[in-house]
C-alpha cells in the first residue's frame, strides 16, 4: 500500500482522487498505518458508490477529519444516509457529494443528522436533490450548494 513509510504516517491531506481504489483499496487504506491525522481526504472517481460509504462512516479512525471528498463515486442515498448516522464523522464540517445519485432521501437524512452536528458546507450539486433542497438551505449555511 502507498502509505507504508513512517514519514508518510504524519500526513494531515491526502488526495487519492481518480486512482481506482474501490472498495477494496478503501479498506486497504484504512486498514494501514494510522490514518486518524487525517484532516482532509480527497477520494474523488473512485467507483465507492454506497459500500464506501459504509466502510468509510464505519472507521472510527476518522474521528478527525475535517473535510471529505467523494465526487463521482456513483453514491446513492445508501451512502448520504450512512454518513448521516455517522458517529465517527462528527467532526466533518465539510462534505462534497457532487456528481452522484443522492436523492431526497439522502439529502433529507444530511439535513436532519443529529451527530453531524458541524457539518457547515455539503455539495450536492448533479446530484437528483429535489423538495429535500429546502431542508438543506435550512440546515447548511450558504456555502453549500445543492
Amino acid at each position: 500500500m502507498i502509505l507504508t513509510t513512517a514519514a508518510l504516517r504524519s500526513l494531515c491531506s491526502l488526495d487519492l482522487n481518480s486512482i481506482e481504489l474501490g472498495v477494496t483499496g478503501l479498506v486497504s487504506l484504512l486498514e494501514g498505518p494510522d490514518v486518524s491525522r487525517l484532516r482532509t481526504l480527497e477520494l474523488c472517481g473512485n467507483d465507492l458508490g454506497d459500500e464506501g460509504c459504509r466502510v468509510l462512516a464505519s472507521c472510527p479512525r476518522l474521528a478527525n477529519l475535517r473535510i471529505l471528498w467523494l465526487s463521482s463515486n456513483h453514491i446513492g442515498d445508501g451512502g448520504a444516509v450512512a454518513f448521516a448516522g455517522s458517529p465517527n464523522l462528527e467532526s466533518l464540517f465539510g462534505l462534497h457529494l457532487y456528481n452522484n445519485a443522492i436523492a431526497d432521501v439522502g439529502a433529507q437524512a444530511l439535513a436532519d443528522s443529529t451527530t453531524l452536528t458541524r457539518l457547515r458546507t455539503v455539495d450536492l450539486r448533479h446530484n437528483q436533490v429535489g423538495s429535500a433542497s429546502f431542508a438543506l438551505r435550512r440546515r447548511f449555511d450558504s456555502q453549500s450548494m445543492w
